[in-house]
């Protein structure tokens, strides 16, 4: 389906053919890169709140009387990201030559952080001179797309799905590897509760505890403070144990469906339509999402662990390759008849050749992930299941599918008073993008 099988001649004397029998080979492969998918964590943030342990809480007072804001981009975000576009640029200079409309397309969750981290990145990856802009500034409006977060089953995943969410707190977070982790830790949960004023009931609820404990040391700007409790030995435990919760939060065959599929299934179609020629002129797609959207998507590719947790911009990069092999064929041969060669292809056949020249061309994927700006190890995952390099036909057998058709109507399998309805919207060329209607009986909401 993906590679192109050519057969070779050698013509020898002029009255006889030349045949292949056996021989010893040489193979001279070059791989061009032909699109990169890429997603993306946001750059650092602040807390997702003002304060996080409530009336526990024991972090300084600054942090209620300076300008910050939950859930936005620090200035440690702001320069990640840009310097994200600036990694991206030096290693895709040679496949993208500056932004064209047609060849570049961006989608982000509906979320400032990601949004910014997005025209950052972007402002890093395709540089101009201020003489070169029209506004004189050196700076390109690029589009960044998104669609409200309740319709965004592909890159928000934390997005409402009663039949997950119910298989994730009344079944995996009950447990017997859950419980006995909790058991494990419970002079931690001891501890957390005690000092924070937070109850603690699940493995889940560590969460509560590390996000805003890792913004802030991660930014260490000094915009925020940590609390009076907090010891670097204590944050580690805490963050070990959160990684491993989150080893839980869609490794069930029955959530992995509804929650990273989408997005792979966004990948497998447009790895399709390259190679088949529908999107020519595409070469990159790039997500501004976030750790659990990663996540989610690693997990259904069957590659996260917990030492994988993204960090703030973590970056996911699939590419897709076209090889083409030459191969110099040394041969021992067998003549036939000249006469036996069919009309039509004696036009084909070249004389007094030395060896016999062979290609042939097929598509294959490679997988990297770098955890973070912090983190410059570019790590090559290798897909289970898939020798490597992976073929591009291997790789849609092996994910084509895997995402429910009707997202909103298996995540609510017992409403009546709701169905989904597929609308597809074509924003260019290229670019395919469906939206699903929610309809109640007294209105429709979008």
């Amino acid at each position: 389906m993906y590679a192109i099988i050519l057969q070779c001649y050698w013509l020898g004397e002029p009255s006889n053919f030349l045949v292949l029998n056996k021989g010893r080979i040489w193979q001279t492969v070059s791989q061009y890169i032909q699109l990169n998918y890429t997603v993306w964590r946001h750059g650092a943030r602040t807390p997702l709140s003002r304060s996080p342990f409530g009336e526990a809480d024991d972090y300084d007072s600054e942090i209620t009387t300076t300008s910050y804001t939950p859930e936005e981009l620090t200035e440690v975000g702001i320069r990640d990201s840009y310097e994200l576009g600036q990694v991206l640029r030096n290693r895709y200079d040679d496949f993208l030559k500056g932004y064209n409309a047609e060849e570049v397309y961006v989608r982000s969750t509906n979320k400032n952080r990601t949004i910014q981290t997005a025209l950052l990145c972007l402002a890093g990856m395709f540089p101009i001179a201020a003489s070169d802009s029209p506004i004189g500034l050196p700076w390109q409006a690029i589009p960044v797309h998104s669609v409200p977060l309740e319709l965004d089953s592909a890159l928000y995943v934390p997005l409402k799905c009663p039949y997950a969410d119910g298989i994730y707190w009344n079944e995996i977070m009950k447990s017997a590897p859950v419980l006995e982790l909790m058991e494990q830790h419970k002079s931690l949960f001891s501890t957390l509760r005690r000092e924070t004023g937070l109850a603690l009931e699940t493995l889940d609820s560590i969460y509560q505890v590390y996000e805003p404990l890792y913004s802030v040391v991660y930014d260490a700007s000094g915009s925020s403070k940590l609390p009076k409790w907090f010891t670097p030995e204590l944050f580690k435990e805490i963050e070990s144990l959160y990684h491993t919760s989150t080893t839980f939060y869609y490794s069930d065959e029955r959530i992995k469906p509804l929650r990273g599929a989408q997005l792979l299934q966004l990948l497998v179609a447009q790895i399709k339509d390259k190679i088949s020629g529908k999107i020519p002129t595409a070469k990159f797609f790039g997500y501004s999402t976030h750790d659990v959207t990663i996540i989610g998507l690693l997990e259904n590719l069957q590659l996260y662990h917990a030492n994988m947790h993204p960090e703030f911009m973590a970056t996911l990069m699939i590419e897709l390759y076209e090889q083409f092999g030459n191969y110099t064929v040394e041969s021992i041969l067998e003549y036939q008849s000249y006469s036996t060669i069919l009309e039509n292809q004696q036009d084909r056949i070249k004389r007094n050749l030395a060896n016999l020249f062979c290609f042939v061309s097929h598509y294959l994927l490679k997988v990297w992930y770098r955890n973070g700006m912090r983190n410059k190890t570019m790590q090559m995952l290798r897909l289970p299941n898939c020798k490597y390099p992976c073929s591009a036909e291997q790789f849609l057998k092996m994910t084509t599918g895997q995402s429910e058709d009707d997202w909103f109507a298996r995540c609510n399998p017992t409403s009546n008073e709701t169905s989904a309805t597929t609308l597809t919207l074509i924003e260019d060329r290229w670019s395919t993008l469906t939206l699903l209607l929610v309809k109640s009986e007294a209105e429709i909401v979008i």
